[in-house]
């Protein structure tokens, strides 16, 4: 019994955090970072490296060359272009992905998520979230085969 006291006692203690976001540029500690439009990117974020802790992979669904969808997986540190675990992971939320500025006249919009390089700060991917429940408040009174949501294109480079 003692021993579950002390283990409740250092989880109190804890600072706020999701698993695996440990460089951020998300102040987990601060209530803002917490709010709906926040959540949104994090817990995904968090889910990825959470599935790679259990030797797990993320479902992907691309386009094929045939233009049909296209379902398999890929690993967390592929997606991230860099394994989840490495203190070198920086999650920056939405940043800019500098590589598309060469593509683009004018200000660059931020991507939803940026995996950096900590010891360079160079960007290694893009990454656009949408975390979407169905039904959801433009769908919850219609029948199911009318629920909808957004469609995320994700430029390879």
């Amino acid at each position: 019994m003692e021993r579950c006291i002390k283990a409740v006692c250092r989880m109190v203690d804890q600072e706020p955090g999701l698993f695996g976001l440990k460089h951020s540029n998300r102040d987990f500690t601060q209530k803002e970072a917490w709010g709906k439009n926040c959540f949104n990117s994090s817990l995904p974020a968090s889910l990825c490296s959470y599935l790679s802790s259990q030797n797990l992979e993320n479902i992907y669904i691309k386009l094929n060359q045939n233009l049909r969808t296209e379902h398999s997986s890929i690993s967390t540190k592929t997606f991230y272009g860099i394994d989840p675990d490495s203190e070198d992971l920086f999650y920056a939320f939405e940043t800019q992905f500098t590589p598309y500025q060469q593509y683009l006249i004018g200000t660059l919009p931020g991507v939803d998520l940026v995996t950096q390089a900590r010891n360079t700060g160079s960007c290694l991917q893009a990454i656009e979230i949408k975390l979407t429940a169905l039904p959801d408040n433009t769908t919850c009174n219609l029948t199911e085969n009318r629920y909808g949501c957004e469609i995320v294109v994700r430029p390879e480079l």
